[in-house]
């Protein structure tokens, strides 16, 4: 449990530990019956070890128990020397129930009421806000006593028939038709929940035990037990409103992960020491959690200081890291009417739908454009821009798109990414020199690349990797013309490595190229002009970490090259590769998001997201933290 445990609490542990021991015997399996019927767990749900010292992984539940523990639904009590104890033979208390469910439904943002909804639940319970909850959300409605007061009898054991009762309300009381025979002998047409039973067996969650002669038995009035609990909890998840929204954008931060679902909602897994989950806790989760009470949400933007999601309504929401100090999402004062956001290391960029920019967060080479070199944990106006298209921001610099064609810049300049003519920074926005007609921006690190109205791309900065692409190694503080590239349809760049799409399908690279990232077949240490990238033909859209690219083509396969290490190319091996190879078993991908850490992820046609790579955070959002050299299924993410 999430909060320390009272003295009470601790006796009601210890009472309902002696009711389980009494219970085994009729509880647990009815007598002469066979064990539970188990459904097959999907793919990822399996952990290598237990996260409980009481659950060892042969136990019939313990790939459940490992994912309740993995989501943060439960996290059990402290054992000796330093292991944790899940219990699993103990009934589940009514108000253990509240906080699982609670935890089930992404721990979605709630004020509780002042006044308890319960005569016996006091505000000063320990899990009041949670009970609270299940009270406004129609979960429970608890016991009218004859003076019409309501009870909840927190420290009741939860029966069966009463679990199949919170869990069918809690999928949202689906349109079911309860069948005309019972699916369990011992639950008649006329019980109390007969619907929300037959429901439960109806869709798996529930298979209930084998009776006599070839029937099937519920147990309706036996205690739910925590194993038991964490197979219904497992079971019911995908069922879950909104589990089954296909997932539209991903965003990849490196060591944590994030899906904007079609409803709105956001998701995220991986590393979460900040809070940059949004789930209200700082513990890592390798499968995904919802971040609280967010929705509505049409784009994310992540840096080392938070993440910010953009609403439809036009407001910016933050949470984690340095500059926000929240494990949930708060609202940006401030800002309103926002059309785009933009971050680069530590600073994030708002585009207003008047044409404005504004910023906020570190300020050390003038990066938040307002004059100054102050942080400014509020948004500043970017000081003397109008009528900006776009916004992008990379390191310690940012760059704006006006609706003229023309490029703006500021912030760090040390490699003369401003494009200005110097290698100064400046703290207001300047022009980049001889720029016209661009309708694409594309910084990265030390350099930055603009592509125009006829196909061209150009570069400036630093070229220590060859990365202007021009024939030579030289720094540039205006831009210089990309050598022999034309008919160019988009860009993508990222560290040293640039790579732009020709309109006729193929994939040209350039800068470093230590891993083979540039696909030309050498590890060469670099190439200082546009290479084609080998045996690329029909590709559609292209992706880079700096380190590895990738290339989705018509047919809606994958390919990969460069570095390798943690098996991000999915090819199933660790091993670089210079050539184009095919992601594993993908097809219909639509989009690829990868980050230098070495995780890549992929959305298909059907909503489904798959991720492969390193995961010693969880990042993959399977289950487990082991890295995969193929791709694997995202937990909870349904299409």
């Amino acid at each position: 449990m999430r909060r320390s445990r009272s003295p009470l609490i601790l006796i009601r542990s210890v009472v309902g530990m002696l009711m389980a021991l009494m219970l085994l015997g009729t509880v647990g399996l009815a007598p002469g019956t066979a064990a539970p019927v188990r459904e097959q767990a999907p793919s990822g749900a399996a952990s290598v070890t237990s996260p409980f010292a009481d659950v060892p992984t042969s136990h019939d539940f313990s790939e459940e128990i490992s994912w309740l523990a993995q989501t943060g639904v439960s996290t059990g009590w402290s054992g000796p020397e330093n292991t944790s104890l899940f219990r699993p033979y103990q009934p589940v208390l009514r108000d253990q129930m509240a906080a699982f469910l609670y935890r089930m439904a992404g721990s979605p943002a709630f004020e509780a009421p002042a006044t308890s909804p319960f005569a016996d639940v006091p505000i000063s319970h320990g899990f009041y806000e949670e009970i609270s909850w299940l009270a406004q959300a129609g979960i429970s409605n608890g016991w009218t006593r004859s003076d019409g007061t309501k009870m909840f009898r927190p420290y009741q054991p939860v029966l069966r028939d009463q679990m199949a009762a919170f869990l069918y309300r809690m999928a949202g009381s689906p349109a079911f038709e309860a069948p005309a025979i019972s699916p369990f002998a011992d639950i008649p047409t006329s019980h109390g929940f007969y619907e929300e039973i037959s429901w439960l067996a109806a869709t798996g969650v529930s298979t209930g035990w084998s009776g006599p002669e070839r029937t099937r038995l519920f147990g309706p009035y036996r205690p739910v037990l925590r194993d038991q609990m964490a197979a219904f909890l497992y079971r019911i998840d995908p069922l879950l409103p909104g589990r089954d929204a296909p997932t539209t954008e991903i965003v990849n931060s490196g060591d944590s992960a994030y899906a904007i679902r079609a409803d709105g909602t956001v998701w995220a897994w991986g590393r979460n020491d900040f809070g940059q989950l949004g789930n209200g806790a700082t513990t890592d989760s390798s499968v995904p959690v919802q971040v609280a009470g967010l929705s509505d949400v049409e784009n994310l933007e992540t840096n080392i200081s938070a993440t910010y999601a953009l609403r439809t309504d036009g407001t910016v929401w933050a949470w984690g890291g340095v500059m926000t100090d929240s494990s949930v999402p708060v609202q940006m004062a401030g800002l309103s009417e926002i059309q785009s956001l933009a971050t680069n290391t530590s600073t994030a960029y708002a585009l207003r739908a008047d044409g404005t920019v504004w910023a906020w967060g570190a300020n050390s080479f003038g990066q938040l454009g307002d004059g100054t070199t102050t942080d400014s944990s509020a948004p500043v106006q970017v000081t003397g821009l109008s009528d900006v298209r776009s916004i992008a921001a990379d390191h310690f610099t940012a760059y704006a798109l006006r609706a003229d064609g023309t490029v703006w810049a500021w912030g760090r300049n040390n490699f003369g990414q401003l494009g200005n003519g110097t290698t100064t920074n400046s703290s207001v926005p300047v022009q980049v020199d001889g720029l016209s007609d661009v309708e694409d921006l594309r910084p990265a690190r030390d350099s930055a690349y603009a592509l125009t109205t006829d196909g061209a791309v150009w570069a400036w900065g630093g070229n220590y990797a060859g990365q202007l692409g021009n024939g030579a190694r030289a720094d540039s503080s205006v831009p210089v013309q990309v050598t022999g590239l034309s008919d160019v349809e988009s860009l993508e760049t990222e560290h040293t490595s640039a790579y732009a799409l020709t309109t006729d399908g193929r994939v040209w690279a350039w800068g470093s190229n230590a891993y083979g990232q540039l696909g030309s077949g050498t590890t060469a240490p670099l190439s200082s002009v546009p290479v084609q990238v080998s045996g690329l033909s029909a590709v559609r859209s292209i992706e880079t970490n700096g380190f590895s690219a990738y290339a989705i083509t018509a047919d809606g396969t994958l390919r990969a090259w460069g570095h390798n290490v943690s098996g991000e190319l999915g090819n199933g091996t660790t091993a670089n590769s210079s050539l184009p190879v095919q992601v594993a078993g993908l097809s219909e991908v639509q989009s690829v998001e990868v980050h230098h850490y070495g995780s890549a992820y992929a959305l298909t046609a059907d909503g489904t997201l798959w991720a492969w790579g390193g995961n010693h955070y969880g990042q993959l959002g399977n289950g487990t933290r082991t890295d995969s050299s193929v791709p694997v299924r995202v937990s909870r993410l349904n299409g």
